[in-house]
């Protein structure tokens, strides 16, 4: 299978469990186009497929924008990834945790360290994941996010 193939197979997924009716992809490398993939419908009424230049609607900008402008900042120097949250976000200073991965999610304690900018991928957090996707609040998640392990 090529990488074409896994990624329309990946994106087709979301398309045959339901989970979106249709999506649309651009693969760049080194500043030129190699690949677009359009898997499912941009109208399942009138069974017309998406196709490279259908426009759809995003609900919230707000994620990516601030998420860009963080990069931005942090490439200036402005922060490190090192940082505590707290110190931006003073909010995030009292952060609780499960006392137990598969408890009730009403039983938590103080958290014993700072959480830092670094996101899950190079944090326990990452590593937990597995462990994580086992509790109470399983059915939580992928009822409001679609997330699955």
């Amino acid at each position: 299978m090529t990488s074409s193939d896994s990624l329309t197979a990946a994106l087709r997924a979301f398309v045959d469990d339901g989970s979106l009716a249709g999506l649309a992809a651009r693969v760049w490398r080194n500043g030129h186009e190699v690949q677009t993939t359009c898997v499912g419908w941009r109208d399942m009424e009138a069974a017309l497929p998406v196709e490279p230049d259908t426009l759809f609607r995003i609900a919230s900008l707000s994620k990516p924008i601030t998420s860009a402008a963080a990069l931005l900042l942090w490439e200036e120097g402005k922060f490190a990834l090192t940082d505590p949250i707290a110190r931006w976000a003073p909010e995030f200073s009292t952060m609780r945790v499960l006392r137990s991965i598969t408890g009730p999610l009403n039983e938590t304690d103080p958290a014993e360290k700072a959480n830092h900018l670094r996101g899950p991928s190079d944090s326990s957090i990452g590593a937990d994941l597995r462990r994580i996707s086992s509790g109470p609040h399983r059915k939580g998640l992928r009822i409001r996010t679609g997330w699955r392990h």
